[in-house]
Formats: C-alpha cells, structure tokens, sequence
C-alpha cells in the first residue's frame, strides 16, 4: 500500500466530532481501519501507545538497496529519507554500489546521523 491510497479525499476528516483525545484517536482509528482492512483495535491500540510514548520525532526511509533497483525506476544504491519533528528535512543518498548489505549499512548511518543533526539542531534552538 503507498500513500497515495491512504490520503484521499475520503480519508480525511473534515470535522471530526470528540470532546476528548480518547474519542478522537477511536474516530481516527475507525476511520484507518476502513481505509486500510487493519483491525480498528489494532490501529487504536498503536495510536494509544505512541501517544503514552509522547513520541515527537519520526525517521522514515525507502529504496533500492540492491542488488537491482526498485519498481520505480530508481537504480540500486538509492535512498531517500526523511525526519520529522521538531525540525524537518529530508535527504537522498547514491552509493552507486548494488552490494545490497553495504548499501543498507550505509543508508542506515545516513539516515541516522540526519537524525541526530536534526535532534542537535532542535537543541540549538531551544
């Protein structure tokens, strides 16, 4: 599933009706359930446990780590990742290697250390 399929027009929920986070997330997680075919308890669940974690950052990366590239065009060595928190960026790496265990070391790092100069940069800001 791409997320495409996810943001549509009949995923979003122009207004929402709850009084209290706890109706809201349910409502969010009913509404992911008919999207997805993930059980809404499932998905409700998860939401209630990222917001017990008061998780405020968020790392995501996709690509071809080889030996070959991905269905959509791009060559193996590729990745693009993406941080989101208090400061958001997102980068895209070649390795020109198709040496799948080296790339996926070397997205790993990268994706990491853009983490991590994210987190500083927030720091410096506060």
């Amino acid at each position: 599933m791409e997320i495409a399929d996810l943001i549509t027009p009949r995923s979003v929920i122009a207004q929402l009706r709850a009084t209290n986070k706890k109706q809201a997330l349910q409502e969010l997680a009913k509404r992911a359930a008919a999207l997805t075919g993930a059980p809404e308890r499932t998905i409700y669940d998860v939401l209630i446990e990222r917001e017990r974690l008061g998780t405020t950052w968020a790392l995501a990366e996709t690509g071809a780590a080889g030996p070959t590239g991905n269905r959509y065009g791009d060559a193996a060595g590729h990745s693009c990742f993406a941080v989101v928190g208090a400061v958001e960026t997102a980068r895209t790496l070649e390795t020109g290697r198709g040496d799948r265990e080296a790339n996926m070391w070397a997205f790993t790092r990268a994706a990491l250390e853009l983490l991590d100069a994210c987190i500083q940069q927030a720091g410096d800001k506060s």
